[in-house]
Formats: structure tokens, C-alpha cells, sequence
């Protein structure tokens, strides 16, 4: 009768403790790099005037080669004169000074960067699922196992 009892208890435990299998837990890394560049460009202007220095020129040529009236010459800038003296002709050539107004444009161009290089560890726990059906049938398991258990445990106490 010691053995059938042996036998009795470890059929209970093994039907007790079920035979579901556990997974392991899972982790994934994931490395996200983003690059960002941000470029900013700035137009500075700025007045500026610049003068042209005026000049003068003199040239000496026999009076033989030039007619007797003075002779003047008037182009953009300069005035050309030519003028008797005694045996020579001087011509002379004057250049104005000139002033210009001038707006200049700067360009200043600013570039920045940024990189960033962020990781992120998932762990998924999973959850223990157990189908409908096995379910229903460790209920009917358990009511006959408990009916067992009480039927034994009457005839344990009986005697």
C-alpha cells in the first residue's frame, strides 16, 4: 500500500505542475544617428565712395607741324588745350578728379552642424499565453484530480 501511495503523490504533483514552457526575454539595441546641418547667410551692405585723382599731361611739339589757332579738345574727363609759345606748341591735358558712390555687398555664410547618436534597449517580456482549450480541459483535469484526492482522502480516513 506504500507503494500505491508513492505512486498516488507523484502522479498529483505531475499533474499539478503543468508542462508549460517559459521563453526567454528578448532585448534589441537600435542606434539612431542623425546628422543636422543648418546654414545661415547674412548680406551686410556698405556704402563706399571712391575718388579717381585727377592728372596732368604736357607735350612739347615745334610750331612748324601745328596750325596758328589754339586748338582745344574736350572728351569725357579730360580737356585738351594747345597753346602757342614762342617757337614750341604746348598742349596740355588735365584730367578731373572723380568721386564715385558705391554700395558694396558683403555675403557672410555661417554653417553649423550637429550630430547625434542615441541607442535605445527594448526588452520585451513576454506574456504567458495559454489557449482556451488547454485551459478547459486543466479545469476537468483539476475536478478529477480534487475528486480523487477527496475519494482517497475518505478511504485514507475510514480506516
Amino acid at each position: 500500500m506504500k507503494i500505491k501511495h508513492i505512486i498516488y503523490i507523484v502522479t498529483l504533483a505531475l499533474l499539478i505542475s503543468g508542462c508549460a514552457t517559459r521563453k526567454a526575454i528578448q532585448s534589441a539595441n537600435k542606434t539612431t544617428i542623425k546628422d543636422s546641418i543648418r546654414v545661415k547667410t547674412n548680406y551686410k551692405y556698405r556704402d563706399t565712395t571712391i575718388y579717381i585723382v585727377g592728372d596732368t599731361n604736357t607735350i612739347k611739339v615745334p610750331i612748324i607741324k601745328i596750325a596758328e589757332q589754339p586748338v582745344y579738345q574736350k572728351s569725357r574727363y579730360t580737356t585738351l588745350s594747345l597753346q602757342r609759345s614762342g617757337n614750341n606748341v604746348v598742349a596740355e591735358c588735365r584730367l578731373d578728379s572723380l568721386a564715385l558712390q558705391l554700395k558694396l555687398k558683403d555675403k557672410e555664410v555661417e554653417m553649423q552642424r550637429w550630430y547625434i547618436e542615441k541607442q535605445e534597449n527594448t526588452i520585451v517580456i513576454p506574456k504567458k499565453y495559454i489557449p482556451k482549450m488547454i485551459k478547459w480541459l486543466a479545469f476537468i483535469g483539476g475536478g478529477f484530480l480534487l475528486s480523487l484526492v477527496m475519494v482517497f482522502g475518505f478511504k485514507y480516513i475510514k480506516r
